[in-house]
Parts: structure tokens; C-alpha cells; sequence
């Protein structure tokens, strides 16, 4: 394991009491609520990965609400989702992000000078559904909804650091090792191969390195989907409004 700090805070994945860290959770959970977001499109609904999501969030019995912002052709899939998530025991709700009544307030809101008709992706889902969550939750935890190999921890630890009081983050980013050993092959290859060498170029070309490219150095795995913040700041940030959010967050 590397253990290695940069400039940013590492809480690692270290000889963990699973069942401590699930009851510090809900017990901060009683006064600190909590609510996930999963944007996904339609065709996720196929994925053998969401199942076991939803397995996963149903054994976090602290969640307040779990937000599936989506982005769907028609009421026929937009229906067909929402009786999916019928086995979803949390709180929920599927938001039709590209519907006509969410078309409807956005068409209102160009009126008054705001106009995010012309976005359209996951981060502008993702924005809409922080709306939602953040009027009664304290924090709130993201991810995908194609996240394999899912279980109750992984929404558990992105939103211990910011629900602990001791710790009090206002924002996490997950991360894990893209390595599987049985098939050996090592994922994450947009940040090995792309971004990882982007950023030295910068730093390389400039002469110097900057704040910024220093601190998106930093993360193992800059462009993973999996965060959490407190809601002020998710009503504060600014989020791209295409398919940038995972690195666009921490502009």
C-alpha cells in the first residue's frame, strides 16, 4: 500500500472495524442527516452492478434519501425506472432530469437570466438533484450507478469524514486501487495514460507548479465519481454542466 501523503489528507483503508465505523456513522447520522446522489442514464438499468447498489444501500438503513437524477427518451423509461427502484427500501426519488416538468423550471429560470437549457449531462443532473438533497441533509455522498463489486461501505466511508464531528471535512473523494488481480489487468487507464502525463506536462512546459495542478496531483485518482460534501458547499460549488464533474468539482 502506499502510504505516501501529498498535500491532501489520506484517510486509508487500514485495519478497519466495519461495524464501528457503520454505528459512528448512523449515530452522527441522527443529527447530521445524510442522502446520496446516483445519476445514471436509462441503459443503466441493465447493468448487473445495480443490483447489488441497490442491496448495498438498503443495508445503510441511516441514508435520508437517495437521489437517482436521470436522464431518460421518454415516460415509458422514465416509468420503467422508477418501478426498479421499487426494491429500493431508503427513501427515493427517480428525478427525470431531461422531463418536461423539469424542462418547464429550467425554461423559467432562463427568463430570469439563468439559463442551463443550453447544458446538458451529467453534471447538470448532478446540480439539479444537490438542489433536492441538500434541503434536508447535512451531507451528501455521490457516485455512479455502475459501480461494480458495490457494497454498504463504500457510501459509509465517503461520508464518515464529513458527518464525524472530530474530523468535520467538508469534502471527501474516494478512492481504490483499479487493479484486479484475477483477470490481471490494472484499470484506471485515463489517468495513467492521459491525465496523469497531462498534468507533469504542465508542470514540465511552465517551468513550475502550480497550486492547482499540485493539488489535483495529489489524489490518487483524481477522476474517480465517488465524493461527498456537506450541503453548503454543494449548494456553492460550481459544477460543469457537461460530463466534467469528476475533476471539475475541485476547480
Amino acid at each position: 500500500m502506499d502510504m505516501k501523503q501529498d498535500e491532501i489528507t489520506t484517510l486509508h483503508d487500514l485495519c478497519i472495524d466495519k461495524k464501528k465505523l457503520m454505528k459512528t456513522v448512523s449515530d452522527a447520522a441522527e443529527n447530521r442527516p445524510v442522502s446520496v446522489i446516483m445519476p445514471m442514464l436509462y441503459r443503466e438499468i441493465k447493468n448487473d452492478a445495480l443490483e447489488d447498489i441497490i442491496k448495498g444501500l438498503n443495508k445503510c438503513t441511516y441514508l435520508n434519501e437517495v437521489v437517482i437524477p436521470l436522464a431518460a427518451k421518454d415516460e415509458k423509461q422514465f416509468r420503467q425506472v422508477k418501478r426498479f427502484f421499487k426494491s429500493l427500501e431508503i427513501p427515493n426519488l427517480v428525478m427525470w432530469c431531461n422531463g418536461p416538468k423539469v424542462e418547464k423550471v429550467l425554461k423559467e429560470l432562463k427568463g430570469s437570466g439563468l439559463d442551463l437549457l443550453k447544458y446538458r449531462g451529467k453534471g447538470r443532473d448532478v446540480w439539479l438533484a444537490m438542489g433536492i438533497a441538500s434541503l434536508d441533509s447535512y451531507a451528501i455522498a455521490l457516485h455512479d450507478a455502475d459501480v461494480l463489486h458495490y457494497d454498504k461501505m463504500i457510501p459509509t466511508k465517503l461520508l464518515y469524514p464529513i458527518v464525524e464531528p472530530e474530523l468535520d471535512f467538508k469534502f471527501n473523494k474516494g478512492y481504490y486501487a483499479r487493479v484486479n488481480i484475477e483477470k490481471r489487468v490494472i484499470y484506471g487507464r485515463v489517468f495513467r495514460l492521459f491525465l496523469h502525463p497531462l498534468l507533469r506536462a504542465f508542470v514540465d512546459n511552465m517551468g513550475y507548479e502550480t497550486e492547482f495542478v499540485r493539488f489535483l496531483r495529489s489524489f490518487r485518482y483524481p477522476i474517480a465519481g465517488e465524493f461527498a460534501l456537506t450541503s453548503d458547499l454543494a449548494r456553492d460549488v460550481d459544477l460543469p454542466g457537461d460530463w466534467g464533474i469528476e475533476i471539475g468539482i475541485m476547480a
